[in-house]
């Protein structure tokens, strides 16, 4: 069995350890505690624990999910125990009741005896026994009773009051503790094993230990006294359990008005349609994005396509809504990346950044729990929408393989609708079949959406046409601006305003529907210029090609001619020159003329080797051994050259001896 500390038990029940004792003591838990030796810990050495299943089941599921993250390691889950008077039988606490009764009617009528000025309490016992027997001749007391049940509740708590006799066996089972607790680790597993195959490998572990234990019967029906909660959480898992076992929010949507909040989600659809993928047909399922008004349940916009949904998906819906019905007060959106991008639904006021559509349509932002059906009304739409809708189709796939339509593989291509026919019939089912069919959901009183929208529709909140443009409009992160404009998914936008901006940081708006223009913006978001897809050259360019390249080189060049300013011939001039200089010997000089304001005195360093040495090398006797010097070096250079000429003189006359000798 499972015991856990009062420590542990204050976490699941959010009560204090010093309640929880106080439990144990009141008998609360009933005899489901016991003392352990603490090896000197605890009070007197002692240390409580409490059986796990004497809790509140909502704590016992908590304590799964806590501590037993991976299901294989529920060891044991002990049948289920009944707790306070709940385990008594009807004539038990009939009997509790009747107790209870007479000790409330003994505690009036001794207030009021003592306010008379009776002072013992044993005559006015007496005298309400007597009494209570006068009246009551079926259910009569003796002053003996009266005692015990008093000791037992002062505060007539019926619980307490129980007669415990007789029924010692309640709640017991004939399946020895040990081979339960090995039942249940085989059974609340997710592999779901059946009762049966369970309960042959427990028989297997009971022969081999020569214990006994009853019939299969027997587990089966203890398997029917664990609580579904555990079941739920050991056998189909803790998503499972948080589905179906956890409290979720009940919402009053009359408090709504219509426009006040919109929901969205995607939905992808169990019908297979045709999109042509390079000249042939291919089989996909479109998926539909979707906006819902939350009071009327009218579907604003519903965006059909054949690809992942994203951000574009997103706002290009919305944009949908917004067009047909106005603008939201909120929003309450799934917790998909594609509804987080920053500039959709962030509700950042940074003014560092671009804003986005949620602060410029000033929105307010809810996102569902992740991973919570119940978080996302769309859900249940989605259902209704499959049963009355997609079923209507042939190629209708169903909601799973096993359900899927026999006939399906005999289905020739020509019977699949393209995804162009899906869409078109999907819009007008949705337009005049789903808005404008009495609803018969909450709050709805039989009224179809479209009543339902106008006559909650207070105010509605729109904005100039050429507003709405520019804010359902993609915005990127801040771009810098090269030579060839701004890129966007590898493609370069540009105008030739752009050259002024090269190196300059920009943001960048663009329609996902049409990205042949986008609007370029400053990082203050003022808007600043237009740009145009640019077309790339082929490898042979025309003529025209060569022309448009040679406008935009030549705009480029005279918008920057003209940015510069006009020529001066006197700047850089000698006489601007001088002027320059002349004006810094000026400032120069009042800055000397500041600087004696304050004097300075003047300390000498003095160094007598130094200066003997300068008297006797004073500046002019070095001057003359400079000159002597180089005199001397003109001479020796006067004498090298006359030993050069005389040597060259000395061999012409050697070479021409012997040339005289060499023709005689």
């Amino acid at each position: 069995m499972v015991w856990v500390t009062p420590k542990e038990v204050s976490e699941l029940m959010l009560i204090t350890e010093r309640a929880v004792r106080q439990h144990v003591k009141k008998g609360n838990f009933n005899d489901n505690y016991r003392y352990i030796d603490g090896n000197g810990r605890g009070r007197g050495g002692k240390i409580l624990q409490i059986l796990l299943t004497a809790l509140p089941e909502y704590a016992q599921a908590k304590y799964y999910k806590k501590f037993v993250e991976d299901e294989e390691k529920i060891k044991i889950i002990p049948q289920k125990q009944l707790n306070g008077i709940e385990k008594y039988t009807v004539s038990q606490k009939e009997k509790g009741q009747r107790r209870a009764n007479v000790i409330e009617r003994y505690k009036k009528f001794e207030k009021n005896k003592i306010k008379l000025g009776e002072k013992s309490k044993t005559k006015i016992k007496e005298m309400f026994i007597e009494l209570w027997n006068s009246e009551h001749p079926e259910f009569t007391l003796s002053i003996a009773s009266l005692y015990k049940w008093l000791k037992k509740s002062k505060t007539a708590n019926p619980d307490k009051l129980v007669d415990k006799r007789g029924g010692h066996n309640r709640g017991k089972s004939s399946i020895p503790e040990e081979m339960w607790d090995l039942f249940c680790k085989y059974y609340l597993r997710q592999t779901q094993p059946t009762i049966k195959s369970c309960y042959e490998a427990v028989r297997l572990e009971a022969n081999s230990k020569g214990i006994t234990i009853p019939s299969c019967k027997a587990f089966e029906y203890a398997v029917k006294k664990i609580p579904e909660s555990i079941l739920t959480i050991g056998r189909e898992g803790m998503k499972a359990f948080e589905d179906t076992c956890v409290p979720y929010a009940e919402r009053d949507y009359t408090t709504l008005e219509s426009n006040e909040l919109w929901v969205s989600d995607h939905h992808l659809w169990d019908v297979h349609v045709l999109v042509k993928v390079n000249g042939e047909y291919k089989k996909v399922r479109p998926w539909g994005s979707y906006w819902m008004d939350m009071r009327s349940n009218i579907m604003v916009s519903g965006l059909l396509r054949d690809q992942t949904p994203n951000s574009d998906a997103v706002l290009c819906s919305f944009a949908q809504g917004v067009k047909n019905y106005g603008i939201p007060k909120a929003v309450y959106l799934d917790n998909g990346k594609d509804y987080k991008a920053l500039d959709l639904f962030n509700s950042d006021k940074d003014r560092t950044k671009a804003a986005s559509l949620a602060v410029q349509m000033d929105l307010d932002v809810h996102y569902a729990i992740p991973y919570n059906a119940k978080a996302k009304p769309l859900e249940r739409t989605f259902k209704t929408l499959e049963s009355q809708f997609s079923k209507l189709f042939k190629s209708y796939l169903g909601m799973n393989a096993v359900k899927r339509p026999v006939d399906l593989k005999y289905l020739g291509l020509e019977e699949y609708p393209t995804l162009e026919e899906f869409k078109e019939i999907h819009d007008q089912w949705i337009e005049e079949f789903y808005n404008r069919s009495p609803h018969n959901g909450l709050e709805m009183n039989g009224k179809t959406p479209e009543e339902v929208f106008v006559i909650n529709l207070k105010e509605k909140r729109t904005a100039p046409e050429d507003v709405l443009r520019l804010w359902l409009m993609r915005t990127t992160r801040p771009r810098k601006v090269h030579r060839n404009g701004v890129t966007i998914d590898k493609v370069n936008y540009y105008s030739t305003d752009m050259v002024m901006l090269i190196g300059k940081e920009v943001y960048i708006r663009y329609n996902p529907d049409d990205k042949e223009v986008v609007y370029i913006y400053d990082l203050n978001d003022n808007p600043l210029c237009t740009a145009l897809k640019r077309k790339k050259m082929s490898f042979n360019p025309t003529k025209e090609e060569y022309k448009q390249l040679a406008s935009e080189k030549k705009t480029a060049r005279r918008l920057v001619k003209e940015a510069l300013p006009n020529k001066d011939d006197y700047i850089g001039s000698i006489e601007n020159i001088k002027d320059i200089l002349e004006m810094k010997k000026e400032e120069n000089e009042q800055k000397n003329i500041s600087q004696n304001i304050n004097p300075t005195v003047i300390v000498p360093v003095r160094n007598s080797k130094l200066e003997a040495a300068s008297k006797r090398f004073d500046m002019d006797t070095i001057e003359k051994m400079k000159e002597d010097a180089l005199i001397k070096q003109e001479e020796q250079e006067e004498q090298n050259t006359q030993k050069l000429k005389s040597y060259a003189q000395a061999l012409n006359k050697f070479y021409e001896e012997g040339l005289k000798t060499s023709i005689k």
